[in-house]
């Protein structure tokens, strides 16, 4: 039934001038989109066998599950890393150099730990270059170097990443930080740089891709978690979207923990429309999208009611 719907000239019986209408848009896509929808319907087709009546998240839910046969084969597969990806281990060439970090943090864990939770309110304070410094470095920074992937000097970072590939690329709009010009730069944590892609204050257009965010304006910095799955799916595949989301939880706590000890406000922002954000940072929003904002900075006087959250 499946090969009927994808393949051309197959006729289909009982079938509404709708779902004619999306079969042929289907059989006229490329061979990859076809393989994708066919994926998706023989994972509908194994929960519907089982008596389910499935919803979307059933589904894709499904399609990971059947995404470990792709681990199975008889294909050998390489794990040597991809040329084309050598160079997210090495520092960029250009950038601004951001200062020497501070070599450990003095805060106590288990105060941090006790601490921690969203703030919203940010101080009138410019956060300065040596606390942004610190707050990348300690957060996402490179902290070694191993073998591995056919290569000699792997980076390791400041927090638990699939296959140690660092999926998720770090943005930064700078609104408030003193030494640095207002724009959107991306984070280089091998060289602990930054690279300007865009300059300007851009705080009315983040809290225009946001809803229930207008305090994301008032923020010092607005941090861009953007997952990179080119980083991944050549060794992970159909499954380095669920793995990326894994590392996507491990930054976002470590910039929480370090937001904290450096008694920063930090509130994550998760309620954004999806490709209005990806324009604005310019990502393809396939293979690379924002999956979070982060607002962070020195922090403002808390109200009485917020002080007792």
């Amino acid at each position: 039934m499946i090969e009927n719907l994808l393949t051309p000239g197959k006729p289909i019986a009982d079938i509404s001038p709708e779902l004619e209408n999306a079969i042929a848009a289907v059989r006229s896509m490329p061979p990859r989109a076809q393989d994708a929808i066919r994926e998706i319907l023989e994972s509908a087709n194994d929960l519907t066998q089982t008596g389910a009546d499935a919803t979307l998240t059933d589904v894709l839910q499904r399609v990971f599950v059947r995404s470990v046969g792709e681990f199975f084969t008889t294909q050998r597969q390489s794990t040597q890393m991809p040329e084309a990806l050598i160079h997210y281990i090495l520092p960029v060439d250009d950038g601004i150099i951001l200062p020497e970090p501070s070599e450990t943090i003095k805060a106590a864990l288990g105060d941090v730990l006790g601490a921690r939770k969203s703030v919203r309110n940010f101080s009138t304070t410019p956060m300065t270059l040596q606390e942004l410094s610190d707050l990348l470095h300690h957060s996402a920074g490179r902290r070694d170097v191993e073998a591995g992937y056919g290569i000699k000097d792997v980076p390791l970072f400041r927090y638990p990443s699939i296959g140690g590939l660092n999926s998720v690329d770090l943005g930064v709009v700078v609104n408030r930080v003193e030494g640095l010009e207002s724009g959107f730069y991306r984070y280089d944590p091998v060289g602990h740089k930054l690279t300007l892609h865009d300059r300007g204050d851009s705080r009315l257009a983040v809290q225009d891709v946001t809803f229930e965010a207008e305090w994301l304006f008032h923020a010092q910095v607005v941090l861009v978690l953007i997952h990179n799955l080119d980083k991944v799916s050549w060794k992970y595949k159909t499954r380095s979207l669920r793995f990326s989301h894994v590392d996507l939880g491990a930054i976002m706590q470590n910039l929480y923990l370090v937001s904290t000890s450096m008694n920063f406000a930090c509130c994550a922002v998760a309620g954004f429309f999806d490709e209005r954000a990806n324009d604005l940072f310019k990502l393809d929003g396939t293979r690379q999208f924002v999956s979070l904002l982060m607002g962070v900075g020195p922090m403002g006087r808390l109200t009485l009611a917020e002080s007792e959250q």
